[in-house]
This record gives C-alpha cells, sequence and structure tokens, in this order.
C-alpha cells in the first residue's frame, strides 16, 4: 500500500517480487489499458497450487471484490490469457 501512496502517473502496475508476474507482459497490460478500461486484470492459466493457496486465493479474491466492488476472477499472475 504504501507504493500506491508514493506513485504518480495515470497508469501502475503492480508484480510480484518473486517474478511470478511476467515483466514481458506489462505491454500487454498498458495496451489493453490504453482502450479505455479503468482496471486491467490477468488470470494465470493451468495453476498447479496447493488446495490451501488456492482456497486462500480464494477468500483474498472475495475481499477484494467486496472492497472495490469490481468482479474479476483472479488477481494473480499474467501468465496466460
Amino acid at each position: 500500500m504504501a507504493g500506491f501512496h508514493h506513485v504518480s502517473g495515470d497508469l501502475v502496475i503492480t508484480l510480484d517480487a518473486d517474478l511470478q508476474n511476467p515483466p514481458e507482459e506489462i505491454p500487454r497490460l498498458v495496451a489493453t489499458a490504453e482502450q479505455g478500461n479503468d482496471v486491467v486484470g490477468t488470470v494465470r492459466a493451468n495453476r498447479r497450487d496447493s488446495w490451501f493457496r488456492k482456497s486462500a486465493s480464494k477468500l483474498i479474491n472475495r475481499m477484494i471484490q467486496r472492497a472495490t466492488g469490481k468482479s474479476m476472477g483472479d488477481y494473480v499472475c499474467p501468465e496466460n490469457h
């Protein structure tokens, strides 16, 4: 959250520090945002996470959806579309 408080500009892209989110996807995210979209999200295909990780992700996604009012399938990595 500290980053969001200090960021300036018209577009903010977040990536995990462990690089599960491939930086090579940034141009596609920017292009999609420039088409007039306020929020751009991606969904990781072929997810091989444990039951616990999937359950925790679903809970966090529901919390984010409730807080933002935006319904998205998953707030994870842009690995595959």
